[in-house]
């Protein structure tokens, strides 16, 4: 990814960018500060949203997967045509939150780069706030989890076909 895609993340008034000497200047300190917390903010609140979004739906799987299995049990899907919707549909969704993390660490990792931007440019006067890995140690951790959620969906519809 060039630079000028890195330097910007979508606001065009940055004080970074590719006519920039390698070091700042004194001036430019309370703008970059400023610049460096709302990059942070803006990460902070999306990861914040994704991580309640994610127990939702995440929960909300668990608890259909556990009212679904013992109907499987009974024999009252194997005679419904609510054998494949069920499953299909919480796998359908489990892989559209697949998607929407990775678009996330993508993000994250943007901003990580600028971060370390920023930081060029002050010199040793900056350090991010921004926990990069342990952010992406959790979106891995997520990620995880939604595999197990599909895999234990699909493993339900082979239930369903069980003699």
């Amino acid at each position: 990814m060039p630079d000028s895609e890195i330097g910007d993340l979508g606001n065009k008034s940055s004080v970074l960018n590719d006519e920039s000497p390698a070091k700042g200047k004194e001036s430019d300190l309370p703008t970059i500060n400023d610049e460096a917390s709302e990059i942070n903010n803006f990460a902070r609140t999306a990861f914040s949203s994704l991580v309640q979004w994610y127990c939702f739906f995440f929960t909300f799987s668990f608890a259909a997967l556990g009212f679904y299995l013992p109907l499987i049990e009974k024999d009252f899907i194997k005679k419904s045509s609510t054998g494949y919707v069920v499953p299909l549909s919480f796998i359908l969704m489990n892989s559209i939150s697949l998607v929407a993390l990775r678009i996330l660490h993508f993000y994250i990792l943007d901003v990580k780069n600028r971060s370390l931007k920023i930081q060029e440019y002050v010199g040793g006067n900056y350090r991010s706030p921004f926990p990069y890995r342990v952010w992406n140690t959790i979106l891995i951790l997520m990620s995880t989890s939604f595999f197990v959620s599909i895999f234990l969906w699909f493993y339900l519809i082979y239930l369903r076909y069980i003699p």
